[in-house]
């Protein structure tokens, strides 16, 4: 039997526009202090994704953030992601083999905001020799098209973009496989207060190795600019690679995380177990 999530909380719904615009001003307004509390960046390059329905102006803030702190922050580079369509797919991944590249072979971390965050993960998943680690703000892999009402009707838009076609991405469904455990570390960021995604949509099954997870207070569409959220991805991007580390909030005791992390005292629905384990047909 599959476990209804349900939508987020209406009240956190119809002030997502408001409180994202209040986290925009905290974050500069404590920008300083957010680039003080982590070390310098060492040049490591990094691809970010925007949401559903936005583009790479939406991830500037964090990227110049980013690039201030001494990291190769990169935009997609893909317009508007309106789903997953071939090509916009083939453009993913011809963009981190172009990043890849561009930095002699160095691997990428893939940050993606939503939508965006469980594309990175797939293309993870299919290029783990070209990608250091994922990390997802607000992304829901652990909904199910069987019995989110939000997932369900994403990809029925996805079906009206794509002329009606219900294989845009491959003979499986698109939640077939999204919780299955990465080949590279993950951390997910995620707020209580979402007010587009459910939060306990954004939780990896128990018992995954490298993969993490971080609370923060913030809208859906102020996890790119929240103080918090950047805190947790510079932190992120401190791991040195094969020493990856679970997030340390309490290292962090000046800033104001929720003191009872929602992920710490939630169980996940289990899936029903495959016979199979599918590629990762996304990008195939």
């Amino acid at each position: 039997m599959t476990t209804m999530l349900g939508i987020p909380k209406l009240r956190h719904s119809f002030t997502e526009a408001v409180r994202a615009s209040l986290e925009l001003c905290a974050f500069q307004a404590s920008r300083a202090i957010l680039s003080a509390a982590t070390p310098p960046g060492d040049g490591a390059p990094v691809l970010v994704f925007p949401g559903f329905g936005a583009g790479d102006g939406t991830t500037a803030v964090l990227r110049g953030f980013l690039k201030d702190k001494g990291y190769f922050a990169h935009a997609l580079k893909g317009g508007r992601n309106l789903g997953p369509s071939q090509d916009a797919l083939t453009q993913m991944r011809d963009r981190l083999d172009e990043v890849f590249k561009q930095h002699d072979g160095r691997k990428v971390t893939l940050i993606g905001h939503s939508l965006g965050g469980v594309f990175a993960r797939e293309l993870a998943r299919a290029y783990p020799d070209k990608v250091e680690q994922v990390i997802t703000l607000g992304s829901p892999f652990g909904a199910s098209e069987k019995s989110e009402i939000s997932v369900r009707a994403l990809l029925r838009m996805f079906h009206i973009l794509y002329g009606g076609k219900r294989d845009y991405v491959g003979n499986r469904s698109i939640t077939d496989h999204l919780l299955d455990q990465l080949p590279v570390p993950s951390t997910s960021i995620y707020s209580q207060m979402d007010g587009v995604v459910n939060w306990r949509s954004c939780i990896n099954q128990l018992g995954q190795k490298n993969a993490d997870h971080a609370e923060v207070m913030s809208s859906h569409c102020g996890l790119v600019m929240n103080p918090l959220s950047m805190l947790v991805v510079l932190d992120r991007l401190q791991q040195k690679p094969g020493e990856w580390k679970p997030f340390n909030r309490y290292k962090y005791s000046g800033f104001l995380f929720p003191s009872d992390q929602g992920h710490e005292t939630y169980t996940p629905p289990s899936r029903p177990k495959r016979s199979h384990l599918p590629g990762p047909y996304i990008f195939d």
